[in-house]
């Protein structure tokens, strides 16, 4: 008999953010980006916000109110922890300094 699981995180689509364009949710689909949780990761550096800004087509204000409209449905706590740096980078893909260090790379 199977257990049932809590449902994964990660599979908020873009479109419940109400703000994109369907134009703007291709794009990003177009580059894995297809869920509010993968929109914020890719925002959780400078790096990535501009380039988002730039892929979008948005100022700087927009991109704020477009990641506190994702805070606001994903609330605070899971905002913070899709968007708050951690070891590897912000979406855990990349290797530290220490890393490569302790690997030889």
């Amino acid at each position: 008999m199977g257990v049932a699981k809590e449902p994964e995180t990660g599979t908020s689509p873009l479109a419940v953010l109400g703000i994109l364009s369907l134009n703007q949710v291709e794009t990003l689909g177009k580059r894995w980006i297809g869920t509010v949780e993968a929109l914020v990761g890719a925002a959780a550096s400078d790096t990535g916000r501009k380039g988002l800004m730039a892929l979008l087509e948005m100022t700087e204000d927009q991109m704020v109110a477009l990641l506190q409209r994702a805070s606001e449905m994903l609330g605070p706590q899971r905002f913070q922890e899709i968007i708050s740096g951690r070891p590897g980078g912000p979406t855990g893909a990349l290797l530290t300094d220490q890393q490569k260090k302790d690997f030889g790379i």
